[in-house]
């Protein structure tokens, strides 16, 4: 067990301030070097580099270090940019209960509300030090706490990745479907040109410019599924096949 105002206590004795802060100032400063060592080695060494106060971070155990939350649907911001539905809420996945994956974790809980971890800051002319006094029984506790997360990260990365390839694999089925769809319609269109230099209306017809207007009324999909080079091919030789049949039948 961790006593902060035993810490206070020492630090006054050894002519320092104690000065309490409720966020960690070094989280985005690299110039604070950890200090290997005791507590009162920490405490004598910032004294004899000058410093005149050291800063006191209490971390208080809480109960959320017994469930584990997922991300909201795991989406990053590249994918809810291009999302169309980016701006609904999304589906918040459940907590999971910690203890019910480590039963191991729940003679912890009676130390929720107690310090598990108080870090002692200093700066001076040259260094700023910082000496982290975690409680024995926390560490024992994140020694099972936190290989249950990692798992459940990793857990977490691969259902994403079976995700990401369900998905994939959808896309690629619904390509081949779409793609199988449009080579029957194509299939069935050019089926349909191959009987038309029999049709008698199309016999009649004089001229290549007539043939194709009839050829848009008769077949209208025929130019969009074939696409307008083919279209243009096929009725060229659409109009030397009915000119063969009608000089066939003169």
């Amino acid at each position: 067990m961790i006593d902060l105002q035993q810490i206070i206590a020492d630090l006054k004795a050894s002519e320092l301030v104690p000065v309490r802060l409720s966020d960690n100032p070094a989280a985005d400063d690299s110039s604070f070097w950890e200090f290997e060592g005791t507590r009162d080695e920490f405490i004598a060494t910032v004294k004899s580099l000058g410093a005149k106060a050291v800063f006191l971070i209490a971390y208080e155990f809480g109960a959320d270090e017994f469930v584990f939350t997922r991300d909201p649907d795991d989406v990053n911001d590249e994918d809810r940019e291009d999302d169309d539905d980016a701006d609904e809420p999304r589906d918040v996945q459940p907590p999971l209960d910690l203890i019910a994956h480590a039963p191991a974790l729940l003679p912890y809980k009676k130390y929720v509300g107690e310090h598990a971890m108080i870090s002692l800051l200093a700066r001076t002319a040259e260094a700023n030090l910082q000496f982290d006094a975690v409680a024995h029984w926390y560490e024992a506790f994140l020694a099972i706490h936190d290989p249950i997360i990692e798992s459940l990260n990793v857990s977490s990365e691969e259902r994403r990745r079976l995700e990401e390839l369900a998905r994939e694999q959808a896309e690629e089925e619904e390509r081949l479907a779409q793609e199988r769809e449009e080579e029957k319609e194509r299939a069935s269109v050019l089926l349909e040109l191959e009987a038309l230099p029999l049709n008698r209306e199309f016999q009649r017809v004089n001229t290549k410019a007539a043939l194709s207007a009839l050829l848009e009324e008769t077949l209208p999909k025929a130019k969009q599924v074939l696409g307008t080079p083919e279209f243009k091919r096929r009725l060229t030789t659409l109009y030397e096949r009915v000119q063969l049949e009608r000089a066939r039948k003169r």
